[in-house]
């Protein structure tokens, strides 16, 4: 610390430039933690995107029809303006499992390109970081594919982090 002495005999201590830069720099570190922290938001599927075939098809989620727990029908869940959704896990429930399962693909909004697919025998499965991303504007919706089996509720679970979009590219790398 640097020291002043006055005239009336008092001495006051103050921070040297070093010592400044250094307390500055901890500061810092900690407010840019604590924004990262905030910008990433754990959540889930809510309410999950469920729905049931018609005539031996599946088609739920986006512009199909999505009941929801109580069945009565219910907008299809997607990341809010201005955010994306990195999924980290995501099942479908109510398959017909077996040596022919259910299939079904997993689109980010209907009329798209299939990004994933499910079956009976393999329902669940884990995502790193960015390997799944809804942006804004984009639902999940499952459309079956083949011969499809299941008479009940087919349910459509999933854990993500929610993130600025404008953001994703610190997470990439």
């Amino acid at each position: 610390m640097a020291r002043f002495t006055f005239k009336l005999g008092e001495a006051i201590e103050t921070l040297t430039k070093p010592e400044l830069k250094e307390g500055l720099a901890e500061h810092y570190a900690e407010v840019e933690q604590l924004a990262i922290a905030r910008g990433k938001k754990y959540g889930r599927l809510n309410p999950p995107v469920t729905g049931q075939a018609a005539g031996g098809i599946l088609a739920m989620g986006g512009d199909y029809a999505n009941t929801g727990p109580a069945g009565g029908l219910v907008q299809p869940p997607q990341p809010r303006a201005g955010y994306a959704w990195a999924m980290r896990r995501m099942s479908v429930t109510g398959l017909t499992a077996g040596t022919t399962p259910d299939i079904v693909n997993l689109y980010r909004r209907s009329g798209t390109r299939p990004v994933w697919q499910f079956n009976g025998n393999n329902f669940a499965y884990t995502f790193s970081f960015l390997e799944m991303v809804f942006l804004e504007g984009e639902t999940p919706v499952l459309v079956s594919t083949g011969t499809f089996a299941a008479t009940g509720q087919v349910t459509l679970d999933a854990d993500f982090l929610e993130v600025p979009q404008v953001e994703l590219y610190k997470a990439s790398g």
